[in-house]
């Protein structure tokens, strides 16, 4: 029997609980500020007390990490108190985009395999590590795809406080790896791994995580990353690359995809081809991705004292490869080349009285927009009230 889209289940993606469990031990040594009465409670207490005080700041981060970051706030340009609001609101969400991504591309190729074949040390320069989540993810996610071998891992960021807390993150890890460190700002990192490139083998992975649109006014360190990507492109090179999910920085990191297709790279996620992006085609669209996690109670506490609900997460999500890593993927199957990159709502004839229009909550229809090789698409679905396809997903009818 076949099924429709509506039909396939929600997946729900699960971070790992020691991943869980040390950055809880992580927020608890920020315990300067407790009074002493809560400082004698148990761990849980603890962090619903730091929960409570911290999730104003929080909120200010967020503010300013998808809209303007020169709007940051005066009091979280103090390093160490914006360590902390990102280690509490952004560490394990970020960690979950990249897994949802990682698994996808698992479903899509023979995405295991390729980890498990690879020889020599692979490499992920983390380029604006803040509290170390792009990484950790990464480790996280070739060894449990079946990688057994050494790591190397370069960190970079500007501030000493999150710098410090990205290698205590990954040192309290059963991983092997390796770490170098810089306290340098993105231009000089970038020069840094230029003049090392000669010492670097095997596959290089590229953290581009939420960069792109922080150095959006800084044309030097844009040429420079361009000029270091269009290096790495003879390489066993894979770049990930993370935005906001937004309008205007969604459009620009479709718009690096672009140029680094014509650099001679080629798309692994989210799109099925690699050509020009269609949806840059019009202004009101863009593309993100959109998936389910499993949020620790924590995280449920914050989101609730937020009034947010991020149990959908959602971010803009390119994953780019070099030919010589797609020469080694040429044999891997897809189970289609439509992917949904969005679901337009229909407009609907009602036939109840203009009246109880207000009061009646009516079920919504709406078409999947597709992208593929041939462009944009829609397809409606039988029972949209059944469906729980997610942008970013591969339209499956098995």
């Amino acid at each position: 029997m076949k099924q429709t889209p509506y039909q396939t289940p929600i997946n729900k993606t699960s971070i790992p609980g020691v991943i869980v469990k040390k950055w809880k031990q992580e927020l608890l040594t920020h315990n300067k500020k407790m009074p002493s009465d809560i400082r004698s409670l148990g761990d849980s207490q603890r962090l619903k007390w730091l929960i409570n005080n911290e999730h104003g700041s929080v909120h200010d981060l967020w503010e300013a990490f998808t809209t303007d970051r020169d709007l940051l706030p005066r009091y979280l340009m103090n390093p160490k108190k914006q360590a902390l609001s990102y280690l509490l609101g952004f560490h394990l969400p970020n960690i979950a985009r990249f897994q949802m991504v990682f698994e996808r591309l698992s479903e899509r190729y023979m995405w295991r395999d390729f980890w498990k074949s690879i020889k020599s040390t692979p490499t992920f320069i983390d380029f604006g590590c803040g509290s170390g989540a792009m990484s950790i993810s990464w480790l996280s996610a070739i060894y449990r795809a079946g990688y057994k071998g050494p790591t190397h891992l370069s960190l970079f960021d500007h501030q000493a406080a999150l710098l410090d807390m990205a290698r205590r993150n990954i040192d309290a890890l059963p991983f092997q790896t390796t770490i170098r460190s810089g306290k340098v700002d993105l231009t000089k990192a970038i020069s840094s791994v230029d003049k090392n490139l000669n010492k670097i083998e095997g596959v290089t992975n590229i953290s581009l995580g939420y960069i792109w649109n922080e150095i959006s006014n800084n044309h030097r360190a844009q040429h420079k990353l361009i000029e270091l990507l269009g290096k790495l492109e003879s390489k066993e090179t894979i770049l990930w690359l993370f935005e906001p999910a937004n309008q205007n920085q969604s459009r620009k990191a479709m718009e690096l995809r672009d140029q680094l297709i014509s650099m001679g790279y080629e798309l692994a996620y989210p799109c099925s081809h690699s050509a020009q992006c269609p949806m840059l085609e019009r202004s009101r669209d863009w593309c993100y991705s959109e998936g389910h996690w499993q949020r620790p109670i924590e995280i449920e506490l914050l989101d609730k004292r937020l009034k947010l609900d991020r149990s959908k997460l959602r971010t803009t999500a390119m994953i780019l490869m070099s030919p010589k890593v797609k020469a080694k993927l040429a044999d891997l199957k897809r189970n289609s080349d439509q992917i949904i990159v969005g679901k337009p709502l229909k407009e609907v004839k009602s036939n109840l009285p203009k009246k109880l229009r207000a009061r009646v909550k009516e079920k919504k229809k709406f078409d999947y927009l597709l992208c593929g090789p041939k462009g944009i698409s829609k397809i409606t679905p039988n029972h949209p009230e059944k469906s729980c396809m997610s942008r970013g997903e591969v339209l499956d009818f098995e």
